[in-house]
């Protein structure tokens, strides 16, 4: 057995529910507002178990100071943690902070040598111990993990462990995990072999729970499934499809459930939130279009607000809405008839710009709890933190110059997941302009038919294309800088029950794919550039852009430009209806005549055939063609972020546009070379040191491995 602190002194009710108790009496005061019977166990039981505790680590100890070399009996691997002390050892991590892992004893793991007096160790309980500390929060906001203001992260997986019989699918494939974060965290290689061989019989059972149409609808096969997407990211460090795999196997599972039935009790409710957030990253990596039942989640809250109020999953429509549209964009792509005309890409553009304006709108009406604090990154704020915060995250070349602090870690990883996705949708929206930009310009409206929602109208017109591109574009810049600013966050946070010192795995898990989308919009080359082009305004102050009245009268201007629309195009924001005055509904008032204005020459058409631009940061890039938009021809082989990855010519904004007449401040811009130096250090140091090892795949691909490790060992100190 090994020491797991000194017993808990809470009621039975709390110990149960694995929530701190104030230990009042007759009764605490959780069980006082719930209404439970609140009982205690018996104060002789305490001193028996902790004396026996007590003795059990002085033991250990001992055992630990005469290990030489020697392996663990095969054996030992088959004992199964009881119920009892997976729950006390829950409870206790809970309650205090727990003591720090012991490197030295454990990095000899493999070698220590047991004699008759010395304790046995237990592999499998120090590997669940672990997973626990790494990857499970209880709760953070001191309320039940079941109820409203839950923090808690993952916090099924115990639940769903305890009650799953020994050997059974859900212990193998749970087992598997906890070894495989065991030795990337604490260097043991026989826990890296027990973590194979459990993987192994775990598919197995898994594959036949899928196919039984009674244990497929189950919370223990859903688990199965989540739990493999968790260890593909924890073992693999390069870019296979397996994470894909499990994300495809979450979706057909997730279907055969109603919302209503998965919120019907508090673990199925929160294995359903993971899956299908993990499912929801699965769809946009790949661009395919998510399970429908996914959209109905918001309802199915409304009919239970007493479940994970605060957990953010409200925000999920959202991001279902993009991973939709942007199915929709790369099937559009993929086409073997391209576009002739603009008109095939007004719906899908509007309903990116309107899906942009939701986006905006969640952002702006959140509470003010689920707001960050700002500060500048500078050298007195890095002086605060620890040195491996202060030189790789902020210190080093390329780090963001503001720095956003969130209540709980949760929450940080709400807005990380909010911040992705859309970054996901503006990239979409500036491929669709681009596209739109490269065909023809539409002849002019038919005025007689104007459209019966001016507020959904989207004009085709260069200029209003043109503005939209630099607005989005404004857009993407500002959310890659929050993203960055929100990675110190993770980090940081306090978390119950979690040391300073032993970070846990969590915490560069629940910012991975938000950094593996940056890698992929550094590398397509879409953003503006201040590392390879001349200094360029970076204050958003400066929107929009100011029209010079002399240039506008020198230059001509399309007709269709006054028919329906002022400048900017009012698709770019959206209104409530009831807000907007009648008159702006008349087209006696909204559509001018065209007698009013000199007829003058259109703007020249955009050649099909414009060569597009490549990007200026990749120069490993191969080179662009100048031709017409082809499909992609074969998928190859299965990628982490297969689609940001195939990129198409018409993807860049065209080289030969013709002048506007229109000044604009240039959008703010990112030295790319030194962000994504910053990025790879940052998920180095999570597939290393946090044990993400997915991660090294994004850094390899790059080629940039070597350099990296050198720069993370440095600042470091190793």
């Amino acid at each position: 057995m090994s020491y797991r602190g000194r017993p808990s002194k809470g009621c039975d009710s709390c110990r149960a529910r694995k929530v701190k108790c104030d230990e009042a009496k007759p009764t605490c005061n959780r069980c006082l507002r719930s209404g439970h019977d609140c009982k205690y166990r018996d104060p002789a039981d305490l001193l028996f178990r902790n004396q026996t505790a007590s003795a059990a680590q002085k033991a250990e100890d001992s055992w630990r100071q005469r290990a030489k070399s020697s392996q663990r009996p095969p054996g030992d691997s088959s004992k199964q943690p009881s119920a009892a002390s997976s729950s006390n050892s829950h409870s206790s991590s809970a309650a205090s902070p727990p003591r720090a892992f012991d490197y030295e004893a454990l990095q000899d793991f493999n070698n220590l040598s047991l004699t008759s007096s010395g304790i046995q160790p237990d592999l499998r309980q120090l590997a669940y111990d672990r997973f626990l500390y790494d990857f499970i929060i209880d709760d953070l906001s001191g309320e039940d993990a079941t109820g409203p203001g839950s923090d808690s992260f993952m916090s099924f997986v115990p639940s769903l462990y305890e009650i799953s019989e020994e050997g059974s699918c859900a212990r193998t494939i749970i087992e598997a995990n906890c070894y495989a974060n065991f030795y990337s965290r604490c260097n043991a290689p026989k826990a890296r072999v027990l973590a194979e061989e459990l993987v192994g019989k775990g598919l197995k059972m898994l594959q036949v729970r899928i196919a039984d149409k009674q244990l497929a609808p189950t919370d223990e096969t859903l688990g199965c499934v989540h739990m493999m997407g968790l260890y593909e990211n924890l073992t693999s460090p390069v870019r296979d499809g397996g994470f894909i795999a499990h994300k495809d196997g979450a979706n057909a599972l997730l279907k055969l459930r109603s919302v209503e039935q998965y919120f019907s009790n508090p673990i199925s409710a929160k294995l359903y939130e993971a899956a299908s957030a993990q499912s929801l990253v699965g769809n946009l990596n790949m661009a395919m279009e998510p399970n429908d039942s996914l959209h109905k989640v918001v309802a199915a809250r409304q009919a239970n607000p007493g479940l994970y109020s605060n957990t953010g999953i409200y925000m999920i429509n959202l991001v279902h809405d993009e991973a939709t549209l942007h199915a929709k964009w790369h099937r559009f792509k993929r086409n073997n008839n391209p576009p002739v005309s603009r008109q095939a890409l007004q719906e899908l553009l509007r309903s990116a710009l309107d899906l942009d304006a939701e986006y905006q709108a969640w952002e702006a009406s959140v509470p003010p709890g689920w707001r960050a604090r700002h500060c500048r990154n500078t050298p007195e704020l890095r002086a605060t933190f620890q040195s491996k915060w202060a030189n790789v995250v902020l210190g080093s070349e390329g780090a963001p110059e503001e720095l956003s602090q969130y209540v709980s870690l949760k929450r940080s990883w709400v807005w990380m997941f909010f911040r992705a996705s859309r970054t996901y949708l503006l990239r979409d929206t500036i491929e669709m302009l681009n596209w739109a930009l490269r065909l023809p310009e539409p002849d002019l409206l038919d005025i007689s038919e104007p459209s019966s929602d001016i507020n959904t109208a989207t004009a085709l017109d260069t200029i209003s294309l043109r503005i939209h591109h630099a607005f989005a574009t404004s857009h993407l810049v500002d959310t890659v800088e929050k993203t960055c600013s929100t990675v110190l966050a993770h980090f940081t946070i306090p978390v119950a029950g979690k040391s300073f010192e032993d970070v846990p795995g969590l915490r560069g898990y629940t910012c991975f794919w938000a950094l593996g989308v940056l890698d992929g919009l550094f590398r397509m080359g879409i953003l503006p550039d201040s590392g390879s082009s001349a200094a360029r305004t970076s204050n958003l102050d400066d929107w929009p852009p100011v029209i010079d009245p002399s240039i506008m009268q020198a230059q001509p201007q399309p007709q269709m430009y006054h028919q329906h629309h002022q400048y900017p195009s009012p698709a770019m924001f959206r209104f409530p209806h009831e807000a907007l005055n009648p008159l702006y509904h008349d087209p006696e008032t909204t559509i001018p005549d065209p007698n009013d204005f000199p007829k003058l020459d259109p703007i020249p058409l955009i050649s099909v055939g414009a060569p597009p631009r490549a990007p200026a940061t990749s120069s490993s890039r191969a080179h662009i063609p100048s031709v017409p938009p082809t499909p992609p021809t074969g998928s190859g082989s299965v990628k982490l972020f297969q689609d940001l990855e195939e990129t198409h010519p018409w993807d860049y904004t065209p080289e030969n546009l013709a002048p506007l007449g229109v000044q604009f401040a240039a959008p703010p811009a990112i030295d790319v070379a030194r962000r994504k130096a910053w990025l790879h250090r940052i998920i180095y140091y999570c597939a290393t040191e946090l044990g993400i090892r997915k991660g090294l795949a994004l850094i390899v691909m790059d080629g940039y491995l070597e350099k990296t490790k050198m720069e993370v060992e440095t600042m470091l100190g190793k």
